[in-house]
C-alpha cells in the first residue's frame, strides 16, 4: 500500500530513480528529492518515509532519520542449497589465501571493499587490497560461464519482477527460474536456519556523515529463518545448470536493470522501517 508514504530520493536526477518516483506518485505516495540528505529538513512522520537511492544516500539518511534499512545478511549466499548455485564457494580471510586457490572469482564478503572480479593469481587479488586489514573476509568462486543475466526485485517470499540486463534470455523464464529459486531457498532456511547475523539492519555513519567502515546496515539480530522481507537477487543462465543464484542486494538501493517500476514498489516499500 502506497497511499499515505513518502518515498525520499536523492534529488540529483537518475532515470531509474525517476521512473520509481513516477510509479510511487502515480500509486498516491508522495515522493520528496533531497540534495543535503546529510542535513535533512522537516519530514512527514518516521513510520510513513522509504528510502531509495545509492548506499551513501539511504545509510547517513537512516540513520539522521532514525529509520532501519532491510538487508540481506551479507553470508545469505553461503548458506543456499548448493542446486541454487551451480558453482563452488567459499569463504576465507585474506591473510588465509594460498596459491593453489587461483584463479578464481573473488569479491569481499562486505560489498564494496576490493573490486569484484577474476583474479589469474595470489599476487593480482593481493595488489587490490592493499592497506585492507588481513583478516577481511573473501568469497572465493568457481569461475563458471554465464550466458545472460536478469535482476529479480522479492518482497516476503514472492517474485514481483525480473528483467534481464546482460546476455540474452526469456524475461520470462527467467522470472519462473527466480520464483523457483526463492522456494528452494526459503525451504532450506527453515530446515537450516542462519546463525545471528553480526550485521543487522540498523544504518550506522559516522561523525562526517559518511557511512562507517563496513558501509551497511549493523547491530545485533536474532538467529535468521528465512528471507529479509525485501531484497534483490541476481541470477545468471548457465549452460550445464540452468538459472543459477549470482548475488543478492538490498532492495532500497538496487537499479531497476530492466525490471518495471510499477511492479518492484513493494519491495521498495518493505525495505525501510521506523526503528
Amino acid at each position: 500500500m502506497i497511499q499515505g508514504l513518502t518515498l525520499v530520493i536523492p534529488e540529483k536526477g537518475d532515470e531509474e530513480r525517476d521512473a520509481v518516483g513516477r510509479a510511487w506518485e502515480a500509486r498516491g505516495g508522495a515522493v520528496v528529492r533531497l540534495g543535503r540528505f546529510w542535513d535533512p529538513p522537516a519530514l512527514p512522520p518516521i513510520d510513513t518515509l522509504r528510502l531509495y537511492g545509492n548506499d551513501t544516500f539511504c545509510l547517513v539518511l537512516a540513520q539522521k532519520l532514525g529509520l532501519s534499512l532491510v538487508s540481506p545478511p551479507d553470508d545469505l549466499i553461503l548458506a543456499l542449497p548448493p542446486p541454487t548455485l551451480g558453482r563452488r564457494l567459499e569463504r576465507a580471510a585474506l591473510r588465509a589465501l594460498i596459491p593453489a586457490q587461483f584463479p578464481t572469482f573473488a569479491k569481499p564478503l562486505v560489498p564494496k571493499r576490493f573490486a569484484a572480479g577474476v583474479y589469474a593469481s595470489l599476487e593480482a587479488l593481493a595488489a587490490e587490497c592493499q592497506g585492507l586489514e588481513p583478516d577481511t573476509a573473501v568469497l572465493l568462486s568457481e569461475i563458471v560461464k554465464i550466458d545472460a543475466e536478469a535482476r529479480a526485485f522479492v518482497a516476503h517470499g514472492q517474485v514481483l519482477d525480473c528483467g534481464v540486463y546482460e546476455g540474452s534470455a526469456d524475461p520470462g523464464a527467467a522470472g519462473r527460474a527466480a520464483a523457483n529459486l526463492v522456494a528452494a531457498i526459503s525451504a532450506q532456511l527453515k530446515v537450516s536456519p542462519l546463525a545471528p547475523e553480526p550485521l543487522g539492519d540498523t544504518a550506522t555513519a559516522d561523525a562526517t556523515g559518511s557511512p562507517g567502515d563496513s558501509a551497511r546496515p549493523s547491530g545485533p539480530s536474532p538467529a535468521r529463518s528465512g528471507l529479509p522481507s525485501a531484497l534483490v537477487m541476481d541470477v545468471g543462465l548457465t549452460g550445464h545448470l540452468g538459472w543459477v543464484v549470482i548475488e543478492f542486494n538490498a532492495a532500497w538501493g538496487a537499479g531497476l536493470n530492466g525490471c518495471d517500476a510499477d511492479r518492484i514498489l513493494p519491495a521498495i516499500e518493505a525495505a525501510t522501517r521506523a526503528q
